[in-house]
């Protein structure tokens, strides 16, 4: 797509573009990538930019320090949306302030690689606008799967099939992405979801087994058409001597509105710190993936997964994509009766040397590991483009 002199894979500089800014919310995929690509040797400095969505910042960029190889940046400034004399000044204004920013940290056309997770309504203005070496666009979910009333829905069905056109590589986070986008010319790879070092926790029998406790069921995650609330309302009406815990944000649903919360036995928090989660999932029994088998799951490689697997407890799944490579640690059942058998099974019978298995299965699927691989894919065919 791009010709070139060769370039090192030495001191390499990433622009990374994410649809929204929640950093540090959810410890979302495009947050890890991000981090783990910062501790790289082989990688000079980490830009991640937000659109803009700010009030009351001044000048045109707001600029934040993660640490000495990462940095965020808002635009403040639409790249797009002003019109006449004055919106071009003010397009002008940004564009040369950004660059500035980038210049500051040794960005320059032969080393830098746009990182780019779509749907996003600014991509192809952001290629336009900084001078690179290549794009590599991840697909995370399948938006176009998703409610149509979704902000994003639109701006994906627009953007995707344009995806082969602007990148010059593809990395896909399911199989069912892989499939969709591996079959024009432009290379495409699949690179699975991974885990942070600090959600390892020791191996140990569920607390109940311990401590006579009343037992504590758990799911965290967003809440939203994904998530099977008739199922969770089967589990607590079944068994209200478990205490159910549902963590997360609601999208298109209203637990309230549905009645979910007030059976006695069910505990809504919507928002956990992400650095906080790890000692939350220790203190759970039993951890669910209660999900839904749609054309948008199937799209999804489930992030909780391997947290829940790296906490060492134990897990009770739906049967959806994603959760299959790793049926040996987990339970998969097939309608709501099996899953409710499942979570009995599993407090009265998970031990610690089963918790040990699922830390050791999650020790393969670090975020260090993963991004090491997929950084090494981003090089060789950098060098391809280069030669």
């Amino acid at each position: 797509m791009k010709t070139a002199r060769a370039t090192d894979a030495s001191g390499v500089t990433i622009l990374l573009f994410w649809f929204h800014d929640d950093w540090g919310q959810f410890g979302r995929t495009y947050e890890c990538v991000a981090k783990h690509l910062a501790e790289l040797p082989e990688v000079r400095h980490v830009v991640t930019v937000f659109p803009p969505e700010l009030a009351g910042q001044s000048g045109p960029c707001w600029v934040r320090r993660v640490s000495d190889k990462l940095t965020l940046v808002n635009q403040v400034l639409s790249l797009r949306d002003e019109t006449g004399i004055v919106g071009r000044l003010r397009r002008l204004w940004l564009e040369r302030e950004f660059k500035k920013v980038l210049r500051s940290k040794g960005f320059r056309r032969d080393t830098t690689v746009l990182w780019l997770f779509p749907p996003h309504q600014y991509v192809e203005d952001i290629i336009k606008m900084v001078p690179h070496r290549m794009v590599v666009t991840q697909i995370v979910d399948d938006f176009t799967r998703f409610d149509p009333a979704f902000w994003l829905y639109d701006i994906a069905k627009r953007q995707y099939p344009r995806v082969p056109l602007f990148s010059d590589l593809i990395i896909a986070s399911s199989q069912q992405n892989y499939d969709l986008f591996s079959e024009g010319s432009t290379p495409c790879l699949m690179f699975e979801n991974g885990v942070d070092e600090r959600f390892f926790g020791q191996p140990a029998a569920p607390p109940h087994q311990r401590n006579g406790a009343r037992p504590r069921i758990g799911y965290v995650g967003w809440l939203t058409e994904r998530t099977d609330l008739d199922l969770l309302e089967f589990v607590a009406t079944q068994r209200p001597d478990w205490s159910l815990v549902l963590v997360g944000p609601q999208y298109g649903v209203d637990l309230y509105m549905r009645g979910l919360l007030t059976f006695p036995n069910v505990h809504y928090v919507d928002f956990i710190p992400n650095s906080e989660l790890p000692d939350f999932l220790s203190k759970l029994d039993v951890c669910l993936i209660p999900h839904r088998d749609t054309d948008y799951t199937r799209s999804m490689s489930p992030l909780k997964l391997y947290q829940y697997l790296a906490s060492g407890r134990p897990i009770v799944s739906t049967k959806v994509s994603g959760v299959e490579r790793f049926a040996e640690y987990l339970t998969m059942t097939s309608d709501r009766f099996e899953f409710v058998q499942g979570i009995e099974n599993t407090l009265n019978c998970d031990t610690a040397e089963q918790s040990a298995r699922r830390i050791a299965a999650a020790r393969n699927e670090t975020w260090d590991k993963r991004i090491r691989v997929m950084f090494d894919a981003v090089v060789s065919r950098l060098y391809e483009i280069n030669s």
